[in-house]
């Protein structure tokens, strides 16, 4: 009977959205409209969500020829895409909404990997049971991708082609270890403590790169193990390969201790093109960056030196549990540089939790900077853990101001959370908003020791023209804060009762999570209560006192027959974390519920009279957009008659929507400039294809893999010959120079 709930709750969701794309009704849609400003700057990324576990890529969203980012946050399974907007040597990016929708769901990792060298990252991704699933770009005019493989397989002996196991916990490096220019992996098997090698035959079995053909070649790559308890040094030289036939090395397992939860990035630390190899671990703060020995790719080679403390050279990482490691170029010099990110999504840095180090060296020899601990994080709105947004004048003068709370920020010291609001004042006009932060204890509520995942409310209790407080907590009780600033003065708070009561004398409780809303709700002119309960449900209590001493009598359990019932959890209870928001839209009452699974569902035909009547669902804003567990208030900031939301969710940000016709889409463009290079792999020349339409000022620059510019050619209007006969075997780069812009191909010679 339970799982029927969810089967039919996500069934009509998903009903009603295909009928409000036939009817093009009204929908809330992301905006960036509204100004925040922090420390006297405009926040930049304010409303793109926040970030707790991100795992950063880079691919080309909008097809302009320039690398833009897609963070995946494995905290809610979300991807935060960012349009690169920046110049050269600059980091400028431009939150873009519209292209979570084009990404997959993924339950644990995602990397975006060109595997057929087209120039377009196609999507590697963590499935069901650890298996690798991706999904092909086939962008021409706008993003999109297609399914392509569901379980990605290797041939492993004994059993043949099984499915290569990652553990959804960690992060594979998914690059040429071999450099013959297909994509191989390595991650570390199911005991995990060695690597394993899985080496992608494309090129030598299809003499191409447009397939991915696994072969494990090796159980112990590197030849070293992660065995320590108290340390994640690697024991180094071990003669640890399996009985793998064709195996590049042989011998046993030293043996080691079991465990789960790692990150692999695979790099040239040295320029010698052998991969070397950055370690993050799940119950250590570092990352182990450990060297290879050998002088040539693909030989067995063994780890020879590692630093425990990297870059021990600058700052090294210290990112309290966790961490895993990205190279990307985030600044637009075309050197990669390094992120480091924390790969847990609990009890771990959620506010400064994508470390930033420039790299001031090659590709190949690379010197990694450190630069700062909040990268992207210090243009958003940012609270940590479990955002929630309340709307309320702080100060008198008309303009309704913000106050965030959230489940906690992270403290290192206590391994626990600290819960705090934030005031962000209204500082524009009645119909355009600005939003300046102010602090980020309001009303030093923190010192209070209240708890975590405080849910605040507003609203006048006592009759004395000022707004009151009223807090929910993560333990499901209520404390009530009176106003004693007086009406058009800034609020001045103090704690009443640190658990309020009911018309019985007996202690409000819903269990867990309480969600409470102040609210007119039988429209007599006193403020009722709502709270929204962590098993999906709504319990409502009439206010039967009187406007300036409230009593609160418990009339049900199940307000309107909403029961957001969306997960379970390992008790078997029924969870869905509903966080209510009743709006008076005119004559006409609104009601707008978050959820866990972070859709925000819209309720109408509301009759205050009956209190136990079943409310109608309206509208649905899907789960994938916002993140889990969303918390919206509903308000209309630009006093223009069209209702916006500020919701919170489980990375610790906001996002802004607000309602408009249409459907978030994204724009379909043409590209810039495009050209045809092939054959490749090549054997002695490669052919350079443009199109006519070109001007004749077109200029042709071929690079290494390290970095190193090795040719420069004039375009032909039609097709370039060049020859690579002389070029020494690996992959290289081709960089096409127009009026219009420019365009990089990457080619092999074999």
């Amino acid at each position: 009977m339970k799982n029927k709930t969810l089967i039919n709750l996500s069934l009509f969701a998903t009903l009603l959205l295909s009928y409000g794309v036939a009817k093009a009704q009204i929908n809330f849609l992301p905006s960036d409209s509204i100004l925040v400003i922090k420390n006297s700057d405009t926040l930049s990324l304010a409303w793109a969500g926040g970030i707790n576990s991100g795992q950063i890529s880079t691919i080309d969203l909008d097809l302009d020829g320039q690398e833009d980012i897609v963070i995946f946050d494995r905290s809610d399974k979300r991807v935060i895409p960012l349009l690169n907007i920046g110049g050269p040597n600059e980091i400028k990016y431009k939150y873009a909404p519209e292209y979570i929708q084009q990404f997959p769901a993924s339950i644990g990792w995602m990397l975006l990997r060109d595997f057929d060298l087209d120039d377009k990252k196609d999507v590697f991704y963590s499935n069901s049971g650890g298996a690798i699933s991706v999904q092909k770009n086939n962008s021409i005019t706008n993003l999109t991708f297609s399914d392509y493989l569901i379980n990605m397989k290797s041939d492993q002996h004994p059993g043949g082609d099984i499915g290569i196991y990652i553990p959804t916990s960690d992060i594979p490096s998914i690059s040429d270890i071999d450099n013959d220019g297909d994509l191989d992996i390595l991650t570390f098997g199911v005991l995990g403590y060695a690597l394993e090698y899985h080496r992608n035959m494309s090129e030598e079995t299809y003499g191409n790169n447009d397939t991915l053909d696994y072969v494990l070649k090796n159980n112990c790559w590197g030849h070293f193990l992660e065995i320590g308890t108290n340390t994640n040094s690697l024991k180094l030289y071990d003669t640890c390969n399996y009985n793998v036939p064709n195996a590049e090395g042989g011998g046993n397992f030293g043996g080691g201790n079991r465990h789960a939860g790692s990150t692999v990035t695979a790099f040239d630390n040295n320029g010698d093109s052998v991969a070397d190899l950055m370690l993050g671990d799940v119950s250590f703060n570092n990352i182990v960056m450990a060297l290879n020995g050998g002088t040539q790719p693909g030989q067995n080679s063994s780890l020879t030196y590692q630093d425990t403390t990297f870059p021990s050279y600058d700052t090294s990482v210290d990112l309290a549990i966790f961490p895993g490691t990205f190279l990307e170029d985030i600044d637009n010099d075309g050197i990669k540089d390094l992120l480091v990110t924390t790969n847990a999504t609990n009890l771990a840095e959620n506010t400064e939790s994508v470390w930033f180090y420039k790299n001031t060296g090659t590709n190949s020899i690379p010197n990694f900077n450190f630069k700062k601990k909040a990268l992207f994080q210090d243009q958003m709105i940012e609270l940590g853990n479990e955002s929630i947004p309340a709307i309320f004048d702080h100060n008198g003068d008309g303009l309704m101001d913000l106050i965030v709370s959230n489940y906690g920020y992270f403290n290192r010291d206590s391994v626990t959370y600290d819960c705090k609001l934030s005031l962000y004042l209204n500082i524009g006009t009645v119909s355009k908003p600005v939003f300046e932060f102010v602090t980020d204890d309001y009303q030093n509520i923190f010192s209070l020791n209240l708890g975590t995942w405080l849910y605040p409310t507003f609203g006048d209790l006592d009759g004395d023209g000022d707004m009151d407080m009223v807090l929910g907590n993560s333990e499901g009780y209520l404390h009530y804060f009176t106003n004693s600033g007086g009406a058009g003065n800034p609020a001045v708070f103090t704690l009443t009762s640190s658990r309020i009561k009911d018309d019985l004398a007996a202690t409000i409780d819903v269990g867990q999570f309480s969600a409470p809303q102040l609210f007119d709700y039988d429209n007599d002119n006193d403020l009722d209560l709502i709270i929204g309960k962590v098993n999906g449900w709504i319990r409502y209590y009439e206010n039967t006192g009187t406007t300036t001493a409230y009593t609160f009598k418990k009339i049900t359990d199940s307000l309107g027959r909403v029961e957001l019932h969306e997960a379970w959890d390992i008790f078997g209870a029924t969870t869905g974390y509903n966080a209510p928001n009743f709006f008076r839209n005119g004559s006409t009452v609104e009601l707008y519920c978050g959820t866990h699974s972070g859709g925000i569902y819209k309720f109408t035909g509301i009759n205050p009279s009956n209190p136990r009547q079943t409310f109608i669902i309206d509208t649905v804003i899907r789960n994938g957009e916002i993140g889990r567990r969303s918390t919206p208030a509903v308000y209309d900031f630009k006093n223009d008659g069209k209702l916006d939301m500020i919701i919170g969710n489980t990375k610790g940000g906001l996002n802004f929507y607000t309602q408009q016709n249409g459907f978030l889409t994204v724009k379909k463009i043409e590209p810039k400039i495009d050209f045809k290079l092939y054959p490749n792999p090549a054997n002695e020349s490669i052919f350079v294809e443009l199109d006519p339409t070109e001007s004749q000022n077109n200029t042709i620059r071929i690079y290494s893999i390290t970095g190193n510019l090795i040719q420069v050619e004039q375009a032909e209007i039609g097709i370039t010959t060049i020859s690579v006969n002389n070029y020494a075997k690996g992959v290289y780069f081709l960089t096409v120079s127009t009026d219009k812009g420019q365009k990089t191909k990457r080619f092999v010679v074999q």
